[in-house]
């Protein structure tokens, strides 16, 4: 039995958490659904849309996301007013 087990860094967390499962990039102005755990600002960027489940009050959009902010949790839609991101699947 190991000394340290954090079952978070276990398979398929670990691919996860490491962002080695699928990632969509998005430089463009197009609705973009799927499941993703985090979603990385690669510019400034700015969401038209940005659903999120099991989050209440107010909503992301509209507001400028500085490059090099990501931001966790579980979003299943968003689209971009302007900038560039990769969206990291579950």
């Amino acid at each position: 039995m190991p000394l340290f087990s954090n079952p978070l860094l276990e398979p398929p967390a670990t691919r996860a958490y490491l962002g080695q499962n699928s990632v969509v990039i998005t430089v463009n102005t197009s609705p973009i659904t799927g499941d993703f755990h985090a979603i990385q600002c690669v510019n400034d960027t700015v969401f038209s849309l940005l659903t999120e489940t099991g989050v209440s009050g107010g909503a992301l959009t509209g507001l400028t996301i500085p490059a090099g902010v990501t931001l966790y949790g579980r979003f299943s839609a968003y689209t971009l007013t302007s900038g560039a991101v990769r969206a990291h699947s579950v």
